[in-house]
């Protein structure tokens, strides 16, 4: 697989996570951006920039930081390779509400 469709997926994978944790604080949840910054220990304008799609390549810590402050759960699934591992790439992103 090329690097340029890992990168692809990469970048998809990342919007998805910002979709599925700001869609989650804004219509479950009821908070606004700045809300879910101060539930999730961030800072706002790092919050509005990931929002705004102003952050390229974000922090993981980022992800699971908002997440947890939505009693979601996050969970990083690797592509095979350990070396594609290490580089951080991942297959796919599933998150799901907490138990």
């Amino acid at each position: 697989m090329a690097k340029q469709q890992l990168d692809r997926r990469y970048v998809a994978a990342l919007e998805k996570a910002t979709d599925v944790i700001f869609e989650y604080a804004t219509y479950q949840m009821d908070w606004d951006w700045d809300q879910l910054a101060d539930e999730a220990g961030l800072c706002r304008a790092t919050v509005h920039r990931l929002g705004n799609r102003i952050t390229q390549l974000p922090r993981w810590q980022t992800f699971w930081k908002m997440a947890t402050a939505c009693g979601l759960e996050m969970q990083f699934v690797a592509l095979k390779s350990q070396q594609k591992m290490i580089a951080g790439k991942i297959k796919r992103l599933k998150l799901h509400r907490a138990a």
